[in-house]
């Protein structure tokens, strides 16, 4: 027969199972909405970047050569942040879409950039025989990755 004595044993000892078992659970989670939280401000520090570059006259995309340059490599770069921090925090972002901090940063970029970067046209930049071809290819390199957001987030205007 059991005695009273292994009951409280055999319950303290699922109690304390439990309790490691609550307990990796929270860290786990605690770290995982910690690189959620730093992706987020890196992706929208990046973002602030590329706002940068706006003309505060006429809130248009720049269409100097060297700011367009600028604009197209800071998004390329929060995109490489992106990757990289999902290769090295896979763990911790199984629960988590790219896409979801796509958006996010896709938010965040001023509208005409978000428009520019639609458009996919390199016309609007002044001609530069040896950026333009660089240029072009980063700027379809943009619009691959925000076109998702793009088609999800853009509002069509319809002439009446």
């Amino acid at each position: 027969m059991c005695q009273p004595t292994d009951y409280s044993t055999w319950v303290a000892i699922v109690i304390s199972v439990s309790a490691v078992g609550i307990a990796l659970y929270v860290g786990y989670y605690t770290i995982s909405l910690q690189v959620v939280t730093a992706i987020q401000d890196k992706l929208t520090n990046k973002a602030k970047e590329c706002n940068r570059f706006i003309n505060p006259i006429d809130q248009r995309f720049p269409l100097q050569t060297q700011d367009v340059s600028a604009v197209v490599s800071s998004i390329l770069y929060a995109k490489h942040i992106l990757d990289l921090q999902f290769q090295t925090y896979k763990t911790f972002l199984r629960y988590h879409e790219k896409q979801e901090f796509i958006d996010l940063f896709y938010l965040e970029l001023h509208t005409s950039i978000s428009e520019y970067t639609h458009r996919n046209q390199i016309e609007l930049i002044p001609d530069n025989a040896t950026l333009r071809p660089i240029i072009n290819q980063q700027l379809n390199e943009c619009h691959d990755l925000l076109e998702a957001s793009d088609l999800k987030f853009r509002f069509i205007y319809t002439a009446k």
